[in-house]
């Protein structure tokens, strides 16, 4: 499912060139609305307990060193709290798994989270500073993941086969 998505993001970036014509721009806007949901589903999932986040702190800094310097290079403009490129994601996972112990035994948690997330669009203050508005966006998506158990994963995928390769053909 993540080498899918990955091709999707990697199709999706190449499109934005072409969204001046339609299908081009319904291609895209049909990935930007699940792709990135799907990712954190899937992070949130694969998140063990307790959550390695050393490993992660490292790579974003690499990353966002890396990126900072290339940025420095070309001339852009530098806002050191705003994470460059892809970082914000390494930045979200931070968060968002320093966060699991506190999803545990939360009950109507997930739509709390949904309905902040929405809330938090028209609050002007949160915005790309730290990626808070991607965090807080896709923070409920992360914590389904996480609180979806093996056979809850196990139907969907029994369910969703067949839909799937009626969509494929």
């Amino acid at each position: 499912m993540k080498g899918i998505l990955i091709c999707l993001v990697v199709l999706g970036h190449f499109l934005i060139s072409y969204t001046t014509f339609p299908s081009a721009y319904y291609i895209f806007t049909i990935i930007y609305i699940f792709h990135m949901p799907a990712f954190a589903f899937i992070s949130g999932h694969l998140t063990h307990n307790p959550p390695k986040i050393k490993k992660l702190i490292f790579m974003y800094v690499v990353f966002q060193g890396l990126f900072t310097i290339y940025a420095i290079h070309m001339g852009l403009t530098i806002d050191i709290l705003s994470p460059l490129y892809v970082t914000w994601y390494l930045l979200a996972l931070i968060f968002w798994r320093i966060t699991t112990p506190a999803l545990t035994g939360r009950k109507y948690l997930i739509p709390l989270m949904f309905i902040a997330s929405i809330i938090a669009g028209f609050i002007p203050g949160i915005d790309n500073t730290l990626s808070a508005s991607r965090i807080i966006c896709f923070w409920g998506f992360f914590a389904a993941g996480y609180l979806t158990d093996e056979e809850t994963i196990r139907r969907i995928r029994t369910k969703i086969k067949p839909v799937f390769g009626i969509l494929l053909f």
